[in-house]
């Protein structure tokens, strides 16, 4: 039994070598893997940290490109608002205007015609300016018994053609000219509200 003792204290020797062999070789590529395992997971730590950079600058980015255009469309709604008062206020002049002016006005309007003749419409707050009105021509222009819908201002019929001269249409043809001067007025006073009255 010695014989055979011997050899399975061999086999047992060799077996335990061998796991320890196994055992050191697998604990070395263990290392390897874990050491293996740390780099990768810091170069896509480093990359997330890369991409989120970028992408925090490309939010920042689209949020000031989003800023500017709400800033130019504030600018220009308030430039707008500007304008709409202006002609609101001129066509609240014009209806002020005593009669005198009223009715030189409307004839100065009537001449730019160049109408020989024709119906005038006037709004109802003019309606008491008619026979003044035509009186300087009589038979020439006639004042039409309808009202306009309008606040100021008169339409002149001559057949089919219509001449537009009331207060919104006059107020509406400037509306290009007061916006180049509301522009400038916001930009000669860039810290003022122009949206505030």
């Amino acid at each position: 039994m010695n014989g055979l003792q011997a050899i399975q204290d061999r086999i047992l020797s060799e077996a335990q070598e061998t796991a320890s062999q196994i055992a050191s070789q697998a604990e070395a590529g263990s290392e390897e893997i874990l050491a293996a395992a740390r780099k990768d997971c810091e170069q896509q730590l480093a990359a997330a940290r890369i991409s989120a950079a970028a992408q925090a600058e490309s939010v920042l980015n689209r949020a000031s490109s989003a800023a500017a255009l709400l800033a130019r469309k504030n600018i220009l709604q308030a430039r707008q608002d500007m304008v709409d008062r202006v002609l609101h206020r001129a066509i609240e002049l014009l209806c002020q205007m005593p009669d005198r002016e009223k009715i030189s006005f409307y004839r100065q309007l009537l001449e730019q015609t160049r109408a020989e003749s024709g119906e005038i419409v006037l709004a109802a707050a003019d309606q008491r300016l008619a026979a003044e009105l035509i009186a300087e021509n009589p038979g020439r222009f006639t004042v039409a018994a309808e009202v306009g819908a309008f606040t100021g201002g008169l339409v002149l019929r001559r057949g089919l053609i219509e001449d537009n001269l009331t207060f919104e249409r006059l107020a509406a043809t400037s509306r290009s000219e007061l916006v180049q001067i509301a522009a400038a007025a916001l930009v000669e006073a860039p810290g003022q509200n122009p949206a505030v009255s």
